[in-house]
């Protein structure tokens, strides 16, 4: 292995097929290199669905403190997470959104409507909902006004179609908005 493997992000190996361990790699690079967290940045708005996907899936891996530096980025992977997008990429968008917080996208209908279209969306599998129900729920903490719309929500659609895990984060969900 070379060692200019480990300073730089290589961008025809995140086109290919990684193994948790190449992404623990490129994690690691991350928090140690702020170039390499720009250059894993560039590669999620600007690279091939499967490279821009490994990027984002190992700056999942950075611990919550370290992700401060995605914040001036929130609009764009708000647009990314929106457009036709990999569900795999749509997943890892929203979990760098969900634990980044919303202060720079909170004023965003768009993003809004679309967190809680998908919530009920019948094709969105269990991890986008769960985390789009996340992000509702931190739209609802900066506007109180919006609990009520996330409780109807959570309460649309027919029981028989939700996983078990479905279920238990709706009902997660609505005991934290009980409580504010």
């Amino acid at each position: 292995m070379s060692r200019n493997r480990f300073q730089h992000i290589d961008i025809e190996e995140l086109s290919s097929s990684l193994g948790i361990e190449d992404v623990k790699r490129y994690s690691c690079m991350a928090a140690k290199s702020e170039g390499a967290r720009n250059e894993l940045v560039e590669v999620i708005f600007g690279q091939s669905p499967r490279a821009a996907g490994n990027a984002a899936w190992a700056l999942t891996h950075l611990k919550d403190r370290e992700l401060g530096f995605l914040l001036p980025y929130s609009n764009q992977m708000a647009d990314l997470l929106m457009s036709d997008t990999t569900i795999t990429l749509r997943r890892l968008l929203l979990n760098l959104l969900s634990r980044i917080g919303i202060s720079e996208c909170h004023e965003r209908g768009d993003l809004l409507d679309f967190i809680f279209t998908q919530i009920n969306h019948p094709d969105a599998p269990p991890g986008v909902r769960a985390l789009c129900m996340r992000i509702a729920y931190l739209f609802c903490m900066q506007y109180p006004e919006l609990k009520n719309e996330l409780v109807e929500t959570l309460s649309l659609p027919n029981t028989e179609e939700l996983s078990r895990g479905d279920l238990h984060y709706r009902g997660k969900i609505r005991a934290m908005l009980k409580g504010h």
